[in-house]
């Protein structure tokens, strides 16, 4: 007798289940071990990154955030330049200060006795007696042989005696023995202006003026011979304003010499 079939549930075996277990952790740690090797990689290229960036700064020029000496002084320059206005809004100039005279400084170490022996050479050079002040002169240098003065009066004397050549070797000499005496530098000036020697007679005095920028006369004897005798107007002006400064007060003459050198160049 035949017995029916009836389909029964077993359960899994112990060595299946086991098996299951092991691919499962296996596969856990497949996984991690990728997501490992994908987290170094990140971190890889990251170095990687980070060395190109240093190897690209190596040898070369650092960016700053500080500003740069040009841009320091630029700025420095910026404050400093900014200058008061007055009531019309006019900026203020600065105040001129003026240079002493080196030739003064020196007037102390002169003896009392060429003082006084000097003083009867201006008497004479004022009542116009050239050949009696020439006299003096000539024995004020034997006894004062480095008094640069005596050589720049005897100068003018020999002017008026038109003795050109003498008076030219007698303001030379005048500088020679004292660089400082400027009044030989303006008054050689004068003398090469009118003999026709433009060129010397600029030289002469800007040569005078590197010594003391505001000897009156050379700056004013300057500025003629740029406005009437060399056409240099623009520095004739510069050296008329200077004399200006130097001079102190309202001197009728010279301001008419400015305005009508301005109008001239306003006509140009």
């Amino acid at each position: 007798m035949t017995i029916g079939l009836k389909q029964v549930s077993k359960p899994w075996p112990s060595c299946y289940q086991r098996a299951m277990v092991r691919k499962s952790a296996y596969w856990s740690l497949v996984m991690h071990y990728i997501k490992f090797i994908s987290m170094l990689s990140k971190i890889s290229l990251l170095l990687v990154l980070l060395m190109l960036v240093s190897c690209s700064n190596v040898g070369g020029p650092k960016q700053s955030s500080e500003p740069t000496s040009a841009e320091t002084e630029s700025a420095t320059e910026g404050e400093e330049g900014v200058s008061e206005l007055d009531e019309n809004g006019q900026p203020i100039p600065p105040q001129f200060v003026l240079i002493e005279n080196p030739y003064v400084l020196e007037s102390s170490k002169i003896p009392d006795s060429a003082k006084t022996e000097f003083t009867q050479v201006k008497q004479s050079m004022a009542a116009k007696k050239w050949e009696n002040a020439q006299g003096l002169l000539n024995l004020m240098a034997e006894t004062y042989p480095k008094l640069a003065g005596i050589y720049t009066n005897l100068g003018i004397v020999y002017q008026h005696l038109e003795q050109l050549e003498e008076a030219e070797k007698a303001y030379q000499f005048a500088i020679e023995v004292n660089p400082k005496q400027l009044d030989a530098y303006s008054l050689l000036g004068v003398l090469y202006r009118r003999q026709g020697r433009f060129e010397e007679a600029e030289k002469t005095y800007l040569a005078g003026l590197a010594i003391w920028p505001h000897h009156l006369d050379a700056n004013i004897n300057l500025a003629i011979l740029y406005d009437l005798y060399m056409g240099r107007l623009d520095d004739a002006l510069r050296y008329y304003e200077l004399s200006q400064l130097i001079k102190g007060d309202d001197d009728r003459q010279l301001k008419g010499w400015i305005i009508d050198l301005k109008r001239r160049l306003a006509r140009q």
